[in-house]
C-alpha cells in the first residue's frame, strides 16, 4: 500500500475512488469499513509507488477511528434468548 498524501480539501464523508477492474476490491473495502454505496465512486484509479493501479480511500469527517462503523446495523445482532423459567448453566 502506498500513501498518496492529504486530500485537496477536507470532506465530510469517507470515499472509496476506484477504477471499473477494482470494482470488486472496492465494494470489499466499503464493506469492512461499514460504508454505505454512496461512498463508492468509480472512474481512474491512482498509480501507487510501483505505478500500479491504487484505490484511493480519502477518510471525511465522518471517520471516527479503526474498528468503528460509518454506518449503523440494518439489522440487530443474534444473541441467546432465555426466560426466567429456564435453569440455564453458566459454564
Amino acid at each position: 500500500s502506498s500513501q498518496l498524501g492529504n486530500a485537496a480539501a477536507p470532506l465530510s464523508k469517507t470515499t472509496v475512488e476506484y477504477s471499473p477492474d477494482q470494482a470488486d476490491q472496492a465494494r470489499k473495502l466499503a464493506d469492512l469499513m461499514g460504508l454505505s454505496a454512496s461512498a463508492l465512486k468509480p472512474g481512474k484509479s491512482e498509480k501507487n509507488s510501483q505505478g500500479l493501479p491504487a484505490i484511493v480511500l480519502t477518510l471525511g469527517k465522518d471517520f471516527k477511528g479503526a474498528g468503528v462503523s460509518l454506518t449503523t446495523p440494518t439489522k440487530a445482532p443474534e444473541v441467546d434468548k432465555s426466560t426466567a423459567d429456564k435453569t440455564v448453566c453458566a459454564s
